[in-house]
């Protein structure tokens, strides 16, 4: 009597973890802060001349408070375009196409001028906060 061979093969499959990612989505309006200062370094503390923010609600900018000195200057930058470095490319941000990403890099821009070279004016990064109703 002869024995039958008989073989089994085993497959064996890849199991694949998937991790399951949920997205929180914030659907808070935020408004974005950007204060200006007045260098004054070394020799004293630079000075904060003045307050604006982007709000998501109205899709605009507004000024928070100004100084008497310089409002007119940054009522000025908040009319215009403004441009950074970015490495070696040059970035430009239109006010008009994309108010929201202008308030969001208008502290890259070294110096924002001002009619006197020796007077240096700068933003801050924004601020974000929760708009409330």
């Amino acid at each position: 009597m002869a024995k039958k061979e008989t073989k089994t093969t085993v497959k064996k499959e890849a199991v694949k973890e998937v991790k399951v990612v949920e997205e929180v989505v914030d659907d808070i309006p935020k408004r974005y802060y950007v204060d200006f200062y007045l260098k004054k370094e070394p020799i004293a503390k630079d000075e904060k001349i003045g307050t604006i923010f982007y709000s998501d609600t109205t899709e605009s900018l507004e000024i928070e408070g100004l100084v008497p000195n310089y409002s007119s200057d940054i009522e000025q930058i908040m009319l215009g375009n403004i441009a950074f470095m970015d490495g070696v490319n040059r970035i430009f941000v239109s006010r008009y196409e994309d108010l929201k990403n202008w308030t969001l890099n208008l502290h890259r821009v070294k110096d924002l001028g001002l009619p006197d070279p020796n007077l240096c004016m700068y933003a801050s990064e924004a601020t974000i906060t929760n708009e409330i109703e």
